[in-house]
């Protein structure tokens, strides 16, 4: 994710924004890289009293768009936050349902609502953001200058006075298109999907209809664990059926191309009051390390919850803070104090995430969790016939990472010959997303989905909603609004909640575990995760239902 800033005020808390004012234009050249999307040149301009128009540039330069298979795209989610020189809070700004504009050769669509398929409505149905990508086909770097969303202020009693500063996000996403394929390789995973009764035949998945979960012939099914003896392993309650409403993968919907990387997650809890910031560093089940009142931090590297960097995590604040304001993060990998240089590691992938964490992220980003079959559809593609036992790339060859080199930069790199995933315990941590994805390499070498959705097998352990309990086949799909609850909490009803059987699980291996967890049909840990503590094998990433074109 990437943004850039505008300051609009001289900020009350003494932030020390740069600020210009001409002709009722009001610019700030501040600029954030993150992965390989960058927005730059904010500027806010108000055409009348209720109205404004932010407008910047935006690049990025791993773009493609193609007719060919797999016949998809990738694409910017865009949102924007303000800060409330009121409140003092940062605040997601709805947009208005059109006159968004943007440079020849590129599309936007308007449809960035809290329910696509419905009509706009800015109270029932607000527009949280846009998705940009290529009008036509094409690969390589990708650039639109002059970006313009319009943002109606108006409905939500917006005045220019209440605005402090803007900021503008991006995320690098995948178009995966609608279509019929496979759960299950036919191999030997733990608690592999199946048509019922041939352990090796998969299911096909050919709509959004409900799908039957029973010991009854052709209804999906999958092998019993509630009486393993191995608590770590949980395959679900194997009773059904999976709703209408579950996303199943058959329509089409967005994927973030890379997982979380630190400096997300950093400007996340910059942009959240202190009471929110607590719950989301420290120990999940103990909101003290940095609750209003405290001055002092030993566990400075606090999503670790350590004095000193653990598993490559390396959000930090500094050891001194304001018992009142909201605390300032930013990523330290040397451990020098200071913050977000080259060689600070912002763009390794965030462990130590817990689902509190990534549910609240993605509902602050207006998008939603991923369901286990967005997962398996993203990685196999549809209608490719599966390789028992294959890995996430569509082959049952994996070499793993064993060293690195540039590390902590926004090179960094693998240079073991042959890696295509990090895996086995071989590295101290996460690596950079992305980090196998290189000019010339292809899917395999890349360690891709069939889609070109980076690192879902190894790196961090992707948290998933899970069709194994009742509170993960309950979730209907909902979107996020942009907005959290007042102690910084996802707040969309449907959405799993945190506990035992919770309904989110963990797919796709990670760096700590070996090579079978990275199987595109494993199921070690789809129905369970770590919820008494933030683990560093943990990430993930976020998904949207894709606008009607």
């Amino acid at each position: 994710m990437s943004l850039a800033r505008f300051t609009r005020f001289p900020n009350e808390r003494g932030l020390g924004h740069a600020l210009l004012v001409l002709a009722g234009l009001v610019q700030g050249p501040a600029t954030i890289r993150a992965n390989d999307i960058e927005v730059t040149n904010v500027t806010v301009e108000t055409i009348g009293d209720s109205v404004s128009r932010v407008e910047f540039d935006i690049t990025w330069a791993n773009s493609w768009r193609t007719i060919n298979a797999p016949g998809n795209r990738d694409a910017a989610w865009i949102f924007v936050k303000y800060l409330n020189a009121v409140t003092h809070t940062w605040e997601h700004a709805y947009l208005a349902n059109g006159g968004h504009t943007t440079p020849f050769g590129v599309i936007d669509h308007l449809n960035g609502r809290e329910v696509p398929g419905a009509a706009f409505d800015p109270v029932a149905n607000r527009s949280v953001g846009v998705f940009l990508h290529r009008f036509g086909n094409g690969s390589g770097p990708f650039t639109a200058q002059g970006v313009r969303l319009v943002w109606d202020r108006g409905p939500y009693g917006i005045g220019q006075a209440d605005i402090d500063s803007v900021k503008v996000f991006a995320i690098e996403m995948v178009y995966i298109p609608q279509g019929a394929y496979y759960l299950g390789s036919g191999g030997s995973e733990l608690g592999h999907f199946y048509t019922y009764p041939d352990e090796s035949s998969p299911y096909q998945v050919t709509s959004e209809a409900e799908i039957p979960i029973a010991a009854v012939p052709g209804a999906l099914y999958y092998p019993d664990t509630l009486t393993d003896p191995n608590p770590n392993y949980h395959w679900g309650d194997q009773l059904g059926p999976i709703e209408v409403g579950f996303p199943k993968g058959f329509a089409p919907f967005y994927m973030m191309k890379h997982e979380v990387a630190q400096r997300d997650f950093v400007d996340f809890l910059n942009c959240l009051t202190r009471v929110q910031q607590s719950r989301h560093t420290g120990h999940p089940n103990n909101n003290a390390l940095l609750a209003p009142g405290v001055t002092t931090v030993n566990n400075t590297y606090v999503m670790c919850n350590s004095g000193t960097s653990l598993g490559r995590q390396k959000i930090r604040c500094d050891e001194v803070v304001d018992p009142d304001a909201p605390v300032v993060f930013y990523c330290d990998g040397d451990g020098d104090g200071v913050g977000n240089e080259v060689d600070d590691g912002q763009w390794v992938a965030c462990n130590y995430l817990h689902w509190r964490d990534l549910a609240a992220y993605l509902d602050w980003c207006g998008l939603r969790p991923m369901t286990e079959l967005e997962f398996v559809k993203a990685g196999r593609g549809a209608l490719q016939t599966p390789v028992p036992n294959e890995y996430v790339w569509g082959n049952t060859s994996a070499i793993p990472a064993g060293a690195l080199a540039n590390m902590d930069l926004i090179n960094e790199q693998c240079p073991t010959t042959g890696a295509n995933a990090v895996y086995n315990n071989l590295l101290t941590g996460p690596v950079r997303t992305g980090v196998f994805a290189a000019v010339g390499t292809d899917r395999a070498q890349a360690g891709a989905g069939y889609y070109g959705v980076l690192d879902l097998g190894g790196n961090v352990g992707e948290l998933a909603v899970t069709i194994g309990f009742p509170n993960g086949r309950a979730f209907d799909g909902s979107l996020g609004d942009g907005g959290l609850d007042s102690l910084g909490l996802a707040d969309e009803p449907t959405w799993p909640v945190t506990g035992y059987f919770s309904g989110v699980g963990v797919l796709g291996g990670a760096w700590i575990l070996d090579n079978t967890y990275m199987r595109l049909s494993d199921r070690h840990t789809a129905s369970h995760f770590t919820y008494t503590s933030r683990s560093g094998v943990n990430g993930g990433r976020g998904v949207r239902d894709a606008p009607v074109e």
